[in-house]
Order: structure tokens, then C-alpha cells, then sequence
């Protein structure tokens, strides 16, 4: 483990019952993605450090077990990853997952996926007094607030867009590519699947 931490290219010539450690081949491969290609058995089919690895490089989707492949998820990490997408929806099982629309709508919106760090806007809606516009409001825990108006048939991706736009003019903030978004009376962010739903069903 001391070896892999300072190189994660010494899990390449660690034994076969290092490279199948869960614990061993997520430290590498938190150094560098092409680790996972080392690794043997379980940490492949481990959601974790195949979520980790596709962060960094769209391509390290070659090395997840097939089951992961299926993951929308885990495909949605990967496209998000760079300039990798053609790849990407090679390798991706069933291969016409990143051809639907719906997906890669998905996969261009604002919101973080479940699990992802990222920061989370703790959100309220309503609508102006002529009800042609969704007032929001977002705060983030260390107290930052944020203000947007929103057309009334915005969708989910225009309010994280929106937030994201906001968020990135605050330099502390500036690298926050994607967000979680906290609905006051949801119990869990929004997903980037909901991305095309109308913000306004959130306020009947």
C-alpha cells in the first residue's frame, strides 16, 4: 500500500492478491486512473473505484466489469470526463445507452450525479407576483447566497445551469462545474435525469 501511494504504478507488478484489494487498487487508482487496467477481479466490479477512475479519464470504462458498463451512472461520469465521449459510447453496454437523447441531456446538465462531490444549493422556488417567472433562491452551507429568475417553462437543466452560472461568479467557487441541488421539501438533489422535467411541477 506504501509503494502504491507514492507510485500508482507499482500496482502493476504487485501479486495478483494486491491488485484484486479493494482498498489497494482504490488508493492507485486515486493517483491515476490507468491503475485500474492492473487490478483483477472484484475491485473491477467495484462502483466506487470505477466511479473514481472514469473521473479522471473517460477511457478507464475499458477496464469496469461488463455489469458497470450498463451503469448509467458510471457511463455518465465517463462521458463527462473530457474529449473522450466517441470512446466512451464504444465501450458503454448496451452501446446505444449515450445515443439516446434523454442520456446525453443528462449528461450535459448542470447537476452532479449521486455520490459526486460537488457543491450542494440548498434551493427554494415561487413564483413572481404575475407568475411569469420562478424566483429562486440557493444558499450553500457556508452561507452564500444566490438569486436567479427563471422563464416560467424553465426546466431543471436551465435552473442548474442557471445556479451553476451564479455559483461561478464567486471565485472561491469559480472550478464548480456541476452542483448538487437541494429542493426545500425534497429529501434527496436533484438528478441529472430529471434534467427535462418543467421547474414549475416542483411548485403544485
Amino acid at each position: 500500500l506504501a509503494a502504491v501511494r507514492s507510485d500508482s504504478g507499482a500496482l502493476e507488478y504487485a501479486s495478483e492478491e494486491l491488485r484484486n484489494d479493494r482498498e489497494v487498487v482504490l488508493e492507485a487508482v486515486q493517483k491515476c486512473w490507468w491503475a485500474l487496467g492492473h487490478a483483477k477481479g472484484e475491485p473491477r466490479k467495484d462502483r466506487e473505484v470505477v466511479l473514481e477512475a472514469v473521473r479522471q479519464h473517460g477511457w478507464a470504462l475499458e477496464y469496469a466489469d461488463p455489469v458497470l458498463r450498463k451503469d448509467p451512472l458510471v457511463v455518465m461520469r465517463a462521458v463527462r470526463s473530457g474529449d473522450f465521449a466517441v470512446s466512451v459510447k464504444r465501450l458503454a453496454k448496451p452501446q446505444n445507452m449515450c445515443d439516446e437523447p434523454s442520456f446525453m441531456v443528462a449528461a450535459s446538465c448542470r447537476l452532479a450525479s449521486p455520490g459526486e462531490r460537488a457543491p450542494v444549493l440548498f434551493t427554494t422556488l415561487e413564483w413572481s407576483p404575475d407568475r411569469s417567472e420562478i424566483l429562486c433562491e440557493a444558499c450553500l452551507l457556508s452561507g452564500l447566497q444566490l438569486r436567479c429568475a427563471l422563464r416560467g417553462e424553465a426546466s431543471v437543466a436551465d435552473l442548474a445551469q442557471a445556479l451553476q452560472h451564479e455559483l461561478s461568479k464567486e471565485m472561491v467557487t469559480k472550478d464548480a462545474a456541476y452542483i448538487h441541488v437541494q429542493l426545500d421539501g425534497l429529501d434527496a438533489p436533484l438528478s441529472p435525469f430529471e434534467c427535462e422535467r418543467a421547474v414549475a411541477e416542483f411548485l403544485q
